[in-house]
């Protein structure tokens, strides 16, 4: 589980949650800028999540080499990372065509960073009371997540404003169990065992 707690641990968790702050502070003060800017600048923004979470992954690999250990997690981090460098690429050079199905990929993205956050308040629960606002907000970037996936008659501008919102919500939420992983995991080599079973 250490290198599932790797990107939070960091000051890489605390770059993502600001990243994201600033990001939904942006689409709902400006919704109506130029929706293929708006994109261009999330792509940039996906990019830097996705080389912070490989970063993060080739760290925490290096030293479960060194003690001949395997972690899901490491994988994972490396799956996510390359999908955000992936998306990045794609909405920074082809915003044009992106701008078409927006509605799905926002939806994706909303869905993605819920499961990302339910799946860390659920690991972060096996060794420290999590509160079940951090479980219903996850639920809530689900749903709607699934939601916008579905509403493609949604108006841009409504649908920067909600994407918005939900960023900052994710954003606060995420500041939040970044803070509690620094409190309660120490910058120590433990294993899944030992914590699992504390």
């Amino acid at each position: 589980m250490k290198s599932i707690f790797t990107i939070r641990k960091s000051t890489y968790g605390y770059v993502r949650a600001i990243l994201a702050l600033l990001v939904g502070l942006a689409f709902v003060i400006w919704p109506e800028t130029s929706n293929t800017l708006i994109l261009r600048i999330l792509g940039f923004v996906l990019l830097i999540f996705g080389t912070t979470s490989i970063i993060s992954s080739a760290k925490s690999t290096k030293k479960n080499k060194e003690k001949d250990i395997r972690e899901f997690g490491d994988y994972l981090l490396n799956v996510s990372g390359a999908i955000s460098i992936l998306f990045g690429l794609i909405f920074i050079f082809s915003a044009n065509h992106v701008i078409n199905i927006i509605s799905l990929i926002f939806g994706i993205g909303l869905i993605l960073v819920g499961v990302d956050q339910l799946f860390a308040a659920i690991r972060l629960s096996k060794i420290k009371k999590v509160s079940l606002v951090i479980f219903l907000i996850s639920a809530v970037l689900l749903i709607t997540g699934i939601w916008i996936t579905f509403r493609p008659d949604v108006l841009p501008k409504t649908l920067f404003t909600i994407f918005g919102i939900a960023l900052i919500i994710y954003g606060v939420t995420d500041l939040r169990l970044t803070i509690l992983f620094h409190k309660t995991v120490p910058y120590t080599d433990v294993s899944d065992k030992e914590i699992i079973n504390d």
